[in-house]
């Protein structure tokens, strides 16, 4: 009776923990970054802030960007925003289009990735990720994001007119470096609101854990140390409003 009633109780346990399991979800990938107009203060540069950050050498590349809005999105999620970007990187021959859309609450269960037609093009280049930016050290918010891209190493890919999209009236130039899951990039952006802009960037999990490192590693040395005041917008707001 006692043997029955430990195997019993040994399956029963087994059979709750796999219930947990399935019913388990892994983290959405997440980009967790910090971003300031070097006027206010703070590292001037991304080579300046590669330095401060005491990182070993990685790899760099040059883009010009340009953000258009887009008037028919597909499918829109109710309270999110959608917007093309291309890409066009300068030190190689390579072209990105990549649509976006972005909200600041948790995308809807359907359609999944999976089923998401991408609006630009047939393309196995997909992501849900949460955006979290850190406004300062307690002041974190969060957005979420599906996107897709298409790329080309022979010309821009076209835009279907089926988006009825309008490029915004600037062109960014972006110097980016970047080391694994770290990335440094130092945006000029054109227009009335000409400013620059440098972003400092961690992909991960979206878990307090990668949350806790990237504020205290990162963050917390540029606020404390170096003395950033972090920008209040998205690189996407920046670059589609022409830095306004």
């Amino acid at each position: 009776m006692t043997c029955h009633l430990r195997v019993g109780r040994f399956f029963s346990s087994i059979l709750l923990a796999t219930t947990f399991a399935a019913h388990a979800v892994d983290p959405h990938p997440a980009e967790y970054a910090i971003r300031w107009d070097p006027a206010d203060g703070g590292p001037k540069s991304a080579a300046e802030t590669w330095a401060k950050l005491e990182l070993a050498d990685g790899d760099k590349d040059t883009f010009n960007i340009w953000y258009s809005t887009v008037s028919a999105p597909p499918n829109l999620p109710n309270g999110f925003k959608a917007i093309v970007r291309e890409r066009q990187k300068t030190n190689k021959k390579k072209y990105e289009l990549t649509y976006k859309h972005r909200g600041q609450v948790p995308l809807p269960a359907t359609p999944s990735l999976a089923q998401w037609t991408c609006p630009v093009g047939a393309t196995d280049e997909k992501k849900d990720e949460v955006d979290v930016s850190f406004y300062g050290l307690t002041n974190v918010v969060h957005a979420y994001s599906r996107s897709c891209t298409v790329e080309s190493k022979d010309a821009p890919p076209v835009i279907p007119k089926a988006l009825k999209t309008k490029r915004a009236d600037c062109k960014s130039t972006v110097t980016r470096l970047k080391l694994e899951k770290l990335t440094v990039e130092e945006w000029h952006v054109p227009g009335p609101g000409k400013r620059t802009i440098i972003e400092v960037s961690q992909s991960g999990a979206d878990t307090n854990v990668d949350l806790g490192m990237f504020r205290d590693r990162i963050a917390k040395k540029l606020v404390e140390e170096y003395k950033i005041k972090p920008s209040k917008s998205s690189m996407t707001e920046l670059g589609s409003s022409c830095g306004s």
